[in-house]
């Protein structure tokens, strides 16, 4: 489904602009990086880490997602505080029926604002290639079932929304068996997260270099797959050890 940011809120059908009411119904928490918010005039935003997190609305018209990120002056506007705002949105997105965490394998005809397919499959985690770095290994097989995850919203945009929120993460853990795990940013609509000991045991992989071979996978995939700047969630990774400690990768890490 085709989906458009920045619209202006007086262009919305279903919810009135000037109605808490209304407004409160349909918000929810999205996220963007960090760099990017000039592009989406300012919106309010609270940091979380490297990425920023804001609160939209959003509704279904013809035949598109159209959102807008709330500002100071929608505040105003609807009399509403900024601790108000960020309450309801993440109660409305908690509730979210569309959010799905399931094996990668099964995301691939539930998702389709993500790029990569099963035909097109052109990098893989695990094995070096003489192509280059590969980033899933056959994702179809049953011993990958519960060692990459994918946190997604089933037919609609912006999945990456949970990337950290600590029930996704406690749901996480519980099927990695509360294994340490990397999460990789692939878009603003799909999170993969990856069971390090999977990586270690049963993709071969040097610890040393596990960390360089995921951001050079990432770099690759947003530059070539991401079909727009706004897509793109980041380039960095993250680690989560056990206690849902989030520790931030990078090339300079």
């Amino acid at each position: 489904m085709n989906y458009t940011e920045n619209v202006k809120l007086k262009e919305f059908e279903k919810i009135d602009i000037n109605s808490w009411d209304s407004v409160s119904k349909n918000i929810t928490v999205n996220v963007v990086n960090s760099k990017y918010l000039e592009e989406y005039d300012n919106p309010i935003h609270e940091d979380w880490i490297d990425l920023s997190m804001t609160c939209i609305v959003h509704e279904k018209k013809n035949d598109k997602i159209i959102s807008h990120m709330i500002t100071e002056d929608d505040l105003k506007t609807l009399n509403v505080s900024k601790k108000q705002l960020y309450k309801m949105a993440l109660i409305n997105s908690r509730k979210n029926k569309r959010l799905r965490i399931c094996p990668l394998s099964e995301s691939f005809n539930e998702n389709p604002l993500f790029a990569i397919s099963k035909k097109d499959i052109s990098m893989k985690i695990g094995f070096d290639t003489n192509d280059g770095p590969c980033i899933i290994n056959d994702v179809n097989t049953e011993d990958e079932e519960e060692n990459i995850l994918a946190c997604y919203n089933k037919n609609r945009p912006f999945g990456s929304t949970y990337i950290f929120m600590p029930y996704v993460l406690k749901e996480i853990s519980n099927r990695f068996d509360n294994d340490n795990f990397y999460i990789i940013p692939i878009s603003r609509h799909q999170v993969w997260y990856v069971k390090e000991s999977y990586l270690i045991n049963d993709c071969n992989k040097n610890p040393r270099y596990i960390n360089i071979d995921l951001l050079d996978m990432l770099e690759e995939y947003n530059d070539t797959k991401n079909k727009k700047w706004s897509d793109v969630l980041s380039y960095n990774l993250y680690y989560c050890n056990g206690m849902n400690n989030i520790i931030l990768i990078n090339q300079e890490g």
